[in-house]
């Protein structure tokens, strides 16, 4: 049996993430990537940029594992014969990467187990807006990233509208203006970064919260700034203290108990920061979503 994953439309707001189940105790997956970004990356993982990383749990529980993660090979055979006999079932999340497009995406498992692609539309709706931390720069495997953390755990649809930019308040403000939104039970933002300019900080900030107001129930702002441009967060607090926001900030990251662990620079972000962001605002959403997971 083959699972077309890449052309399976559920109508969810996730993108690049597929899910199916099954019981086999192998399969193979079949993908092919194109459009490759073309730039120096040594804070991104080769999965991330041009690969594919898997992740299982059984049906009947509540924790994901990794599988394994790959890259630049469109025929990778999967064992899975240390978790099931093949009487047990599974879900397996995949995701995509971040620098190049999917133009095939394919599961193939032997007729004689189970297997089907699996609907990822949930009632459970967040919007996460940002810039480099957001849209995963710095991580070594998507799986990693603080957004998709925060989609597997909470088993939601997850809209991103993240930009690999430093100055990517223009661009969701641009985004919000002229494409369609969907309305969301929350909003994360990142306002704002080490090095965005303060200019566009002054001139779309309170703009883009406005427009958010209207399509989320609830508003998470968050940022990670490093102390010495702590001036920053002052700005961007003198903003968003005239909207009702729950704003959390998280530059305890770049701090010195944590910065060799979670950063590469005052610029870049790593691993560990993206599970401390997801633990974070992962309080911040328990404490306003009466989602019982």
């Amino acid at each position: 049996m083959i699972l077309d994953l890449l052309n399976y439309n559920d109508n969810s707001l996730n993108e690049n993430i597929y899910k199916f189940r099954t019981n086999a105790t192998n399969f193979k997956i079949h993908f092919k990537i194109e459009n490759s970004v073309v730039g120096n990356y040594p804070h991104f993982g080769l999965s991330a940029r041009e690969g594919i990383l898997l992740v299982y749990k059984f049906i009947d529980e509540d924790y994901w594992f990794n599988v394994d993660a790959y890259a630049r090979r469109n025929d990778v055979a999967v064992n899975m014969a240390h978790i099931t006999d093949g009487k047990r079932m599974y879900d397996v999340i995949v995701y995509g990467p971040n620098l190049t497009s999917l133009t095939e995406l394919s599961i193939e498992i032997s007729d004689e187990f189970q297997s089907e692609i699996i609907d990822m539309n949930s009632s459970r709706r967040i919007m996460i807006l940002g810039g480099l931390n957001s849209f995963g720069i710095g991580c070594t495997s998507s799986g990693v990233m603080f957004s998709n953390i925060i989609q597997r755990n909470f088993d939601a649809e997850v809209k991103k509208i993240v930009f690999n930019n430093r100055n990517y308040l223009e661009n969701i403000y641009n985004y919000l203006k002229n494409e369609s939104i969907p309305n969301v039970d929350v909003s994360i933002f990142e306002i704002d970064c080490y090095n965005q300019n303060d200019v566009l900080v002054e001139k779309y900030l309170e703009d883009i919260i406005s427009i958010l107001e209207e399509y989320s129930d609830n508003l998470i702002c968050w940022l990670a700034i490093p102390s010495n441009k702590s001036n920053k967060k002052e700005n961007a607090l003198k903003i968003i203290n005239n909207h009702d926001v729950i704003f959390n900030d998280l530059s305890f990251i770049f701090d010195e108990s944590h910065s060799d662990m979670c950063t590469y620079s005052n610029n870049f972000i790593n691993d560990s920061a993206n599970m401390f962001i997801s633990i974070e605002l992962t309080k911040n959403l328990r404490g306003v979503l009466n989602w019982n997971i």
